[in-house]
């Protein structure tokens, strides 16, 4: 929600307001770009603004208690 809320005025569409997050989760995409007012034609360029971000911020990302040794071992599973 952080992200999209920060290209609403890039794309000019409505924000969604925190209060309604558990709501808006339960809605499909769809739906969400219809309730916000997102024109179809600027989902493509949003998504790829919103992926950059995302990947932007993966460096500075830490990770929770003891997630790292879980990933190893399920590496080593193959699971």
């Amino acid at each position: 929600m952080i992200f999209f809320n920060s290209f609403a005025d890039k794309y000019k569409y409505n924000r969604m307001p925190q209060e309604q997050s558990d709501y808006i989760r339960t809605i499909t995409f769809k739906e969400r770009f219809k309730k916000f007012n997102v024109p179809l034609f600027k989902i493509p360029m949003l998504t790829i603004d919103i992926v950059k971000k995302y990947k932007e911020m993966i460096p500075d990302l830490e990770t929770i208690g003891d997630i790292k040794r879980v990933l190893h071992e399920l590496k080593k599973r193959r699971v």
